[in-house]
């Protein structure tokens, strides 16, 4: 985090077939996979926030959207992060509100064989780039 005071929250949401959109408890490690149709991730900030006009470019190769107490980088991070997302058949998403905070939402497909998963990302990614 790059601001003085604040939180970084994570939370999953583990979603089964059945009635779209409404989350489950978290069914813990030890129980299977097997029925789940979608596993969320949301990383929230109490940051400084995304500008509306600039939800699209943070997904831009190279570019940055610089806000108050920013620290730059690549501009490659979120890119990267959204294209191996897309290869293992999910997405990254931000919701954001200035002055307020930003949320990222990893969303990958679930009850899949995830070694297989992976594989095929690997070989998809490295003829992407």
């Amino acid at each position: 985090k790059f601001t003085e005071r604040g939180e970084v929250s994570v939370v999953t949401h583990t979603f089964r077939d059945g009635p779209p959109d409404v989350p489950e408890a978290d069914p813990g490690a030890s129980e299977s996979a097997a029925g789940l149709s979608r596993i969320e991730i949301h990383v929230s900030d109490t940051g400084a926030g995304i500008a509306p006009e600039n939800l699209g470019r943070i997904f831009e190769e190279y570019e940055q959207v610089l806000t108050p107490g920013s620290h730059g980088g690549t501009g490659l991070g979120l890119p990267i992060s959204r294209k191996l997302a897309r290869l293992l058949g999910g997405d990254l998403l931000v919701e954001s509100r200035v002055g307020v905070g930003s949320t990222f939402i990893l969303r990958l497909p679930g009850g899949v064989d995830t070694a297989v998963m992976a594989d095929t990302a690997a070989v998809n990614f490295s003829q992407a780039v």
